[in-house]
Protein backbone atom coordinates (compact mmCIF):
# COMPACT_ATOMS: atom_id res chain seq x y z
CA UNK A 1 0.00 0.00 0.00
CA UNK A 2 0.67 3.66 -0.63
CA UNK A 3 1.18 6.26 1.82
CA UNK A 4 -0.31 6.59 5.01
CA UNK A 5 -0.13 3.21 6.47
CA UNK A 6 -4.36 2.86 6.36
CA UNK A 7 -5.48 -0.55 6.90
CA UNK A 8 -7.35 -2.50 4.82
CA UNK A 9 -10.71 -2.33 5.93
CA UNK A 10 -13.72 -5.42 5.36
CA UNK A 11 -16.76 -4.72 4.42
CA UNK A 12 -19.94 -6.79 5.23
CA UNK A 13 -22.70 -7.02 2.12
CA UNK A 14 -26.37 -7.69 3.48
CA UNK A 15 -29.92 -7.68 2.18
CA UNK A 16 -31.16 -4.48 4.10
CA UNK A 17 -34.63 -5.26 6.28
CA UNK A 18 -35.89 -2.27 3.87
CA UNK A 19 -36.27 -4.75 1.17
CA UNK A 20 -39.85 -6.17 0.84
CA UNK A 21 -43.02 -4.81 -1.41
CA UNK A 22 -44.47 -1.41 -1.11
CA UNK A 23 -47.91 -0.26 -2.00
CA UNK A 24 -47.40 2.71 -4.40
CA UNK A 25 -48.95 6.01 -3.22
CA UNK A 26 -50.00 9.61 -5.37
CA UNK A 27 -47.06 10.77 -3.06
CA UNK A 28 -43.11 10.39 -3.21
CA UNK A 29 -42.52 7.12 -0.87
CA UNK A 30 -38.84 6.27 0.42
CA UNK A 31 -38.26 2.46 -0.97
CA UNK A 32 -34.30 2.50 0.41
CA UNK A 33 -33.13 5.01 2.34
CA UNK A 34 -29.39 4.41 4.31
CA UNK A 35 -26.34 7.03 5.91
CA UNK A 36 -23.35 6.13 7.58
CA UNK A 37 -20.95 7.65 9.93
CA UNK A 38 -18.37 5.84 7.68
CA UNK A 39 -17.93 5.38 3.87
CA UNK A 40 -19.43 2.15 2.35
CA UNK A 41 -20.79 0.64 -0.65
CA UNK A 42 -24.77 0.43 -1.56
CA UNK A 43 -23.85 -2.32 -3.69
CA UNK A 44 -26.87 -1.92 -5.58
CA UNK A 45 -30.62 -3.95 -6.01
CA UNK A 46 -33.41 -4.05 -7.80
CA UNK A 47 -37.48 -2.87 -8.01
CA UNK A 48 -39.56 -5.25 -9.77
CA UNK A 49 -41.95 -3.72 -12.19
CA UNK A 50 -44.17 -7.10 -12.58
CA UNK A 51 -47.58 -5.37 -11.47
CA UNK A 52 -47.78 -2.70 -13.64
CA UNK A 53 -50.50 -2.49 -16.26
CA UNK A 54 -51.50 -0.14 -19.09
CA UNK A 55 -52.40 3.03 -18.06
CA UNK A 56 -49.89 3.30 -15.06
CA UNK A 57 -47.18 5.77 -14.78
CA UNK A 58 -44.38 5.33 -11.96
CA UNK A 59 -41.56 7.36 -10.95
CA UNK A 60 -38.40 6.09 -10.05
CA UNK A 61 -35.95 8.59 -8.44
CA UNK A 62 -32.37 8.51 -6.58
CA UNK A 63 -30.84 11.36 -4.51
CA UNK A 64 -27.90 11.35 -2.71
CA UNK A 65 -26.26 13.77 0.08
CA UNK A 66 -22.72 15.41 -0.58
CA UNK A 67 -22.17 16.29 3.49
CA UNK A 68 -23.47 16.03 6.64
CA UNK A 69 -27.11 17.36 6.83
CA UNK A 70 -26.65 19.71 3.45
CA UNK A 71 -29.57 18.93 0.68
CA UNK A 72 -30.50 16.11 -1.53
CA UNK A 73 -29.19 16.14 -4.87
CA UNK A 74 -31.54 14.25 -7.32
CA UNK A 75 -28.93 11.84 -8.82
CA UNK A 76 -32.02 10.10 -11.46
CA UNK A 77 -35.39 10.23 -11.93
CA UNK A 78 -37.10 7.99 -14.64
CA UNK A 79 -40.53 7.62 -15.60
CA UNK A 80 -42.21 4.23 -16.31
CA UNK A 81 -45.10 4.08 -18.48
CA UNK A 82 -47.64 1.08 -18.42
CA UNK A 83 -46.80 -2.61 -18.73
CA UNK A 84 -43.37 -3.19 -18.70
CA UNK A 85 -41.95 -5.83 -21.17
CA UNK A 86 -40.50 -9.52 -21.13
CA UNK A 87 -36.52 -7.99 -19.73
CA UNK A 88 -37.65 -4.80 -18.59
CA UNK A 89 -39.76 -5.94 -15.52
CA UNK A 90 -37.27 -6.10 -12.96
CA UNK A 91 -34.87 -2.38 -12.70
CA UNK A 92 -31.41 -3.02 -11.98
CA UNK A 93 -30.34 0.18 -9.06
CA UNK A 94 -26.21 0.69 -9.61
CA UNK A 95 -24.10 0.46 -6.70
CA UNK A 96 -22.59 3.55 -5.34
CA UNK A 97 -20.06 4.94 -2.68
CA UNK A 98 -21.28 6.79 0.59
CA UNK A 99 -21.69 8.41 3.63
CA UNK A 100 -24.17 11.01 3.93
CA UNK A 101 -27.43 9.80 2.90
CA UNK A 102 -28.95 7.95 -0.48
CA UNK A 103 -31.94 7.47 -1.14
CA UNK A 104 -34.66 5.44 -3.25
CA UNK A 105 -38.20 7.34 -3.84
CA UNK A 106 -40.99 6.32 -5.99
CA UNK A 107 -44.44 7.82 -7.15
CA UNK A 108 -47.04 6.22 -8.91
CA UNK A 109 -48.94 9.21 -10.77
CA UNK A 110 -51.19 7.37 -12.89
CA UNK A 111 -53.47 4.76 -11.67
CA UNK A 112 -54.65 2.13 -14.46
CA UNK A 113 -57.07 -0.03 -11.79
CA UNK A 114 -55.29 0.79 -8.03
CA UNK A 115 -52.58 1.22 -7.04
CA UNK A 116 -49.57 -1.27 -7.43
CA UNK A 117 -47.27 -3.22 -5.08
CA UNK A 118 -43.40 -2.90 -5.78
CA UNK A 119 -40.96 -5.47 -4.71
CA UNK A 120 -37.72 -4.08 -3.72
CA UNK A 121 -34.38 -5.62 -2.63
CA UNK A 122 -31.91 -3.81 -1.34
CA UNK A 123 -27.88 -4.56 -0.36
CA UNK A 124 -25.58 -2.24 1.43
CA UNK A 125 -22.00 -3.34 2.47
CA UNK A 126 -20.97 -1.75 5.44
CA UNK A 127 -18.39 -1.71 8.08
CA UNK A 128 -19.28 -4.80 10.55
CA UNK A 129 -19.91 -4.06 14.19
CA UNK A 130 -19.69 -0.11 13.84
Amino acid sequence: MAGGGALPVTLALGRSAQSGSYTMAGVWQAVYSDSDTFPYIFYGGEIDLTNMAEGDLLRIRMRKRQTSGGAWRVMSQLPYIGLQPIGKKLVPVPALPDVYGFEVSMIQDLVAVAFISVTCDWFPAKRPGV
